[in-house]
């Protein structure tokens, strides 16, 4: 199951790279170096907590898991916002608001991928005898 996910996140991470290079080179509706540095980040949170909660989602204890899952998932979020704290305090003047917009899209789509992945890791482990 974890090659699985790990297969999806990077599928995941190199068709929206790919994306997002076409959409900048089209227009200037994004910025291609922060969205596409922005991604990568992202996905390595995502891999980070997912590592994180994994053990947890093995538990046979419901709780266990929603505690991991929850925890990852804030852990998730103030290191996201603390990365948009870093752009908005480096570029002042200059912050791209779509940009940040993708950013949380691609954020609860990140999120989304490792939910599903963790909970039917957890219901496996639940329901096995």
């Amino acid at each position: 199951m974890v090659k699985r996910f790990l297969s999806i996140l990077i599928s995941v991470t190199l068709l929206l790279l790919l994306a997002e290079y076409f959409i900048a080179i089209k227009g200037t509706l994004l910025t291609a170096n922060i969205v596409m540095i922005g991604t990568l980040v992202l996905c390595g949170i995502t891999l980070f907590t997912f590592f994180l909660s994994y053990r947890t989602a093995q538990s046979t204890k419901p709780h266990r898991f929603v505690n991991g899952v929850m925890g990852a998932t804030f852990l998730k979020f103030f290191l996201c916002a603390a990365a948009a704290a870093v752009y908005i305090f480096m570029e002042r003047k200059n912050v791209h608001k779509p940009d940040l917009f993708f950013l949380m899209f691609l954020y609860v789509v990140y999120t989304t991928i490792e939910t599903i992945f963790l909970s039917s890791i957890s219901k496996q482990n639940v329901t096995k005898p």
